[in-house]
Order: structure tokens, then C-alpha cells, then sequence
């Protein structure tokens, strides 16, 4: 059976947003809102929100139970500081927050004493995706 681990990330990861845009719909804030602290700008990519659906789905498959400070750590970035050196600075915790939220009013994560973790349909989710993309590699060799 094909899992998360055998496709590239970027290919699952298109093929699960695609999904959920049909699924979910996006934030109203989310054609203006920075990603972040460290970013100068909104994202260019309009889907940007279903990535990120996609890519917080993934995480939780790969790393089990996770909170929201956590993804703010993964979603971060190198914030530059003028003439002083760069540094790190945690990712938008409303995005997170929202992100996780989302998916689990679709079924896909569930809350737990540790934080938030991944429901079987989720697993399944995922794992639907993930063939498809082996499918489609191997139809083009």
C-alpha cells in the first residue's frame, strides 16, 4: 500500500489542495494576509490557503499529535531585522489556528489532552491522494 512517505510532497500536496478547494471554502482575509511576521508580503499563489490546508493535513500525518505553537514553529521562517542579523520568527498563529480548525470540522484531525491529532479518515484522506500521485508517476515512466 502507498503512503504519505512514498510520493514527493509537492505532488501530494497539489493533488490534496485540489481536493479540499472543492471541500472547504478559504477565509475571506486570505487574498491580504502576510503568513508571518518574517513575510513582507500576502502570498502571490491565490490557493495558497488549501497548500496550507494540505501541508498542516500532512504534518499531523507525519508527526501524530501537534499543537498549534508547534505548526507556528514549522510555518515560520528567517525574519530579516535591518542591519542586525537575521533571525527566526514562528509563523501567523491566526492562519494556524484557523487551519487546524478547519480540518477538524471536516473530520480529518480531532482534539486530544496533548493537542490535535489525526482521525483514521483523515489517514485514509491522505492516503487516497498519495496513490493517485504513485498512479500517475507510474503512468508516466
Amino acid at each position: 500500500m502507498v503512503s504519505v512517505y512514498d510520493v514527493p510532497t509537492d505532488k501530494l500536496l497539489a493533488k490534496t489542495a485540489e481536493d479540499l478547494k472543492t471541500k472547504v471554502k478559504g477565509p475571506g482575509f486570505s487574498s491580504f494576509i502576510k503568513t508571518g511576521r518574517s513575510r513582507e508580503r500576502a502570498p502571490e499563489d491565490p490557493d495558497w490557503w488549501y497548500i496550507r490546508l494540505a501541508a498542516t493535513l500532512r504534518k499531523y500525518y507525519t508527526k501524530q499529535t501537534l499543537g498549534v505553537n508547534i505548526l507556528r514553529g514549522y510555518f515560520g521562517g528567517k525574519q530579516a531585522r535591518g542591519t542586525k542579523p537575521a533571525k527566526f520568527a514562528k509563523g501567523s498563529g491566526k492562519c494556524a489556528r484557523l487551519s487546524v480548525q478547519t480540518l477538524e470540522k471536516e473530520g480529518f484531525l480531532a482534539k486530544t489532552e496533548r493537542g490535535r491529532k489525526i482521525t483514521p479518515k483523515g489517514r485514509t484522506y491522505l492516503d487516497k491522494f498519495a496513490k493517485q500521485v504513485s498512479n500517475e508517476l507510474k503512468n508516466k515512466k
